[in-house]
């Protein structure tokens, strides 16, 4: 019985499994941080059907794109409606860039998504995943927007 138990562990550690490089072992356990670590910083992820994540993710932006709108309405506020200096210092500008924005986070998203995706669902997660970023990314944008200058 010695002999067989023996000749098994033998037969594991020649194994081409047993003798990958350890550079391999380490980014099999660097992937799988990452795959973690994305579902951590995205609970929509972690849902039972890749509806509901989609679903989570629609409700995600939508109260992002709220905050969005009220970090926009804020940094309008603050600029002049003319200016005889500079006339990109002005509401309409910001309008003009804010619209801008839009069709560019939309029309990105929506590429990224279908480059990312497979099946039409996984297509719009990945499209909502990153329109949440974007908008993220503008809200930060706009919170340090200087107000003067």
């Amino acid at each position: 019985m010695k002999n067989v138990k023996q000749s098994a562990a033998d037969a594991f550690s020649s194994s081409l499994a047993y003798q990958l490089p350890k550079s391999v072992f380490v980014l099999l356990f660097g992937l799988s941080n990452c795959v973690i670590a994305s579902a951590d910083d995205n609970p929509c992820l972690t849902q039972s059907s890749s509806m509901q994540s989609a679903q989570c993710l629609e409700e995600k932006l939508k109260t992002a794109e709220a905050m969005l709108d009220s970090s926009y309405q804020d940094a309008l506020h603050h600029l002049p409606d003319t200016s005889d200096r500079d006339i990109r210092k002005t509401k309409e500008q910001l309008k003009k860039a804010q619209n801008a924005w839009l069709v560019y986070r939309n029309e990105h998203c929506n590429y990224m998504g279908a480059l990312k995706g497979g099946s039409n669902i996984w297509v719009t997660i990945f499209s909502l995943e990153c329109s949440l970023q974007e908008t993220e990314r503008r809200i930060d944008f706009f919170l340090h927007l200087p107000t003067s200058g």
